[in-house]
């Protein structure tokens, strides 16, 4: 059995509004319906156990009722993995982590472009610090604008690696959507784990080629981004578009359960 480590899932009274907002910013039509029962269904289709899901809070005032949506999915669904999310504008963040310890919440998920704030923002360094690496933090890294203009980027990240070395982090879309020329200086051979999802349509064979030998295989994981991706068919894709063996792409389906045990 396979895990999927980057998908998202939304209420019904949103949900429609969400898929909307991601066709128009990302030009893809999403082949998802965006809710959990419809996503359980792809996973099982696709030999896949679990998937981690997630839901930014792109304001503070959003970071409780995300939460609670990431603790209701796991309860509704065995399959489901959700991390939490937090801001760097969220008052009482202390607070808020013990309360995600308890709602069995084992990791976060930030998205600078989404919520409004750079990656070497310093209350951001505060909340990672106040995670005391308890849990997994994966980022969203990287959009349209230049690395150095743009709120995630790979140099930050590896900022983030510097100061947090035993966090263990997760950096999305092949470590930077768009970015992937400086992932390889700034990223590749580091201590962090890549996930695979909406990357190799964008990718160069170049790009590909150069993280592949450069990023320890143990160090990637797979992922779908769930409703843009069907699980079930992006594998086939991805192990062709990233030139994996059946063996490599077994490892990159199934290493993503240990980061959980």
């Amino acid at each position: 059995m396979y895990i999927d480590f980057h998908a998202h899932t939304f209420h019904e009274k949103i949900v429609d509004k969400i898929i909307t907002q991601l066709r128009e910013h990302y030009k893809i039509q999403p082949v998802g319906a965006g809710t959990a029962s419809d996503y359980v269904a792809r996973l099982e289709k696709g030999n896949f156990s679990k998937g981690v899901v997630f839901c930014a809070a792109t304001t503070p005032e959003q970071v409780i009722p995300a939460n609670n949506w990431a603790a209701t999915l796991m309860q509704n669904h065995k399959e489901l993995i959700g991390f939490g999310s937090l801001h760097p504008d969220f008052l009482d963040a202390e607070k808020e982590i013990e309360r995600m310890k308890e709602l069995g919440i084992k990791g976060v998920k930030f998205h600078p472009d989404f919520q409004n704030f750079f990656m070497d923002n310093k209350k951001l360094y505060e909340l990672i610090e106040m995670l005391n690496n308890e849990f997994i933090v994966l980022f969203h890294i990287g959009d349209v604008l230049p690395p150095e203009k743009n709120p995630s980027c790979p140099k930050k990240m590896a900022m983030l690696l510097n100061t947090f070395p035993n966090t263990t982090f997760v950096a999305g879309h092949m470590g930077g959507y768009l970015h992937w020329d400086s992932v390889i200086e700034h990223l590749t051979g580091r201590d962090i784990f890549f996930e695979t999802s909406s990357a190799a349509p964008f990718m160069t064979k170049e790009q590909i080629k150069n993280i592949f030998n450069k990023h320890p295989l143990d160090r990637i994981l797979f992922g779908s981004d769930y409703p843009l991706f069907d699980p079930a068919i992006d594998v086939s894709y991805q192990q062709k578009a990233y030139g994996l063996t059946d063996s490599q792409m077994e490892q990159v389906l199934t290493q993503g359960f240990k980061l959980f045990s």
